[in-house]
């Protein structure tokens, strides 16, 4: 079992039945759950999804770049692409 914090969490990716968690500092984690369950628990803490396979935590995005759909870049350097279904959200969600 591993205890950590919500504010450690950059980004979460699925991986068909189970979802990586990749930390700050950390190796990713790999949990036997799917990422649509951390979505629901995590929405309320500043979590986005922005494509079908990634939660983002937006107080870890460093940059939006709109070419080719869009990609965030995260604190880490990490490029997480944004769908096209998701787009708006996510545009929407940086603009406020």
């Amino acid at each position: 079992t591993y205890f950590i914090k919500i504010k450690d969490i950059i980004y979460c990716q699925a991986d068909g039945p189970y979802t990586k968690f990749y930390l700050v500092n950390n190796n990713p984690l790999i949990i036997s759950k799917n990422l649509k369950e951390y979505e629901l628990l995590l929405v309320n803490h500043n979590f986005l999804r922005c494509h079908h396979s990634f939660l983002v935590n937006t107080n870890l995005i460093a940059k939006f770049e709109r070419s080719d759909g869009g990609v965030l870049i995260m604190e880490d350097g990490s490029q997480i692409p944004v769908s096209q279904r998701k787009k708006d959200q996510v545009v929407e969600y940086l603009e406020r």
